[in-house]
Order: structure tokens, then C-alpha cells, then sequence
């Protein structure tokens, strides 16, 4: 890891300034994917940034964020019971892992955020991560060097069909 990649992989200052105009500080975050920006984020709100790269993960350890390694299975993070519950109950879920190619693996587990919660979808400039927002979208954030961030809130689920409930 070169001392550059920290600067490269860092949340952009217009996503982090949204939030603190916006989120409050008791909300707690949980960030998929981790970066010289989850410093700044866990100065302001409590949570966890989940990282698979073993070498971040120690770097953000160094740094103080409270980081969980979580290597990947299945090209997205291993769902631990421990990841699981975090992801279930955090108010604010930021996306921005893992890698460009394996991020769109995370629609599969969209359902695992807790209704109402605010995501973050970093890199919406992509079409695979746009294609994979969810839920209202309250915000378009136009960030540096055209990157773009997406901030939605996670739908409630759909009610049960009668289907559903006949065999509940």
C-alpha cells in the first residue's frame, strides 16, 4: 500500500459534509468498505467500517476506526452473525465496497438493512451501482473528479401477499 492509495481512497469531502448537515451524531454507521475517509467518519459517529483487505483492515486498526475484517465469499463480505447484526441495525449504511467489479454482489443482501436506514452508494457514477440504488432517493451528490454518490433511504418491506399469508 503506497502512501498515495489513503488519498485515493477516501470519502469525498461533499458526501462527508451532507452527512454532517444532515445526520445526526447519535445515528450509527456502518461503512462497507473502508479508506483514509473512515477517520473522519468515526470522528463524528459511532459505528464500524467493515473492510476485506487484510492490509486496510490493520491500517485502519493503526488509525483507530473501529474496522472488523471480513474477508469475501462469493465476491461480497462474509456475513457473519456478528456483520449480519450490524448491518440489520445500523441507522446509516455506506457503501463503498467492496471493489468496483464485486459491488454490484451487494443487491443480494440489500434486504438486510434495516427499514428507514439511510445508504450511501458511493460511486454512482457507475451504472452497475446506480442500477443497484433502492428506496427514495434524497439526495444526487456531484463529487470530485465525477465521481457521483447517491443517498437513499431503505424502503420498508413489501406487506405479506395472501399468499404469504396462508402458509404463515
Amino acid at each position: 500500500m503506497n502512501a498515495g492509495d489513503h488519498e485515493l481512497w477516501k470519502m469525498d469531502n461533499k458526501v462527508l459534509q451532507w452527512m454532517k448537515d444532515n445526520l445526526p451524531t447519535a445515528e450509527v454507521v456502518l461503512e462497507l468498505g473502508g479508506g483514509a475517509g473512515s477517520v473522519a467518519l468515526h470522528e463524528h459517529w459511532t459505528g464500524w467500517t467493515i473492510e476485506h483487505d487484510y492490509q486496510w483492515f490493520q491500517w485502519l486498526q493503526m488509525k483507530g476506526v473501529p474496522a472488523i475484517y471480513s474477508p469475501l465469499r462469493d465476491g461480497w463480505y462474509g456475513l457473519a452473525p456478528r456483520t449480519l447484526r450490524k448491518l440489520q441495525t445500523a441507522d446509516v449504511v455506506i457503501i463503498d465496497g467492496p471493489p468496483s467489479t464485486l459491488r454490484p454482489n451487494a443487491t443480494h443482501h440489500l434486504h438486510h438493512i434495516k427499514e428507514g436506514a439511510t445508504v450511501i452508494y458511493d460511486d454512482a457514477h457507475r451504472k452497475a451501482v446506480r442500477d443497484m440504488v433502492i428506496g427514495e432517493v434524497i439526495e444526487v451528490i456531484q463529487c470530485d473528479h465525477g465521481r457521483r454518490t447517491i443517498i437513499a433511504k431503505h424502503p420498508c418491506p413489501a406487506p405479506p401477499s395472501d399468499k404469504d399469508q396462508a402458509h404463515g
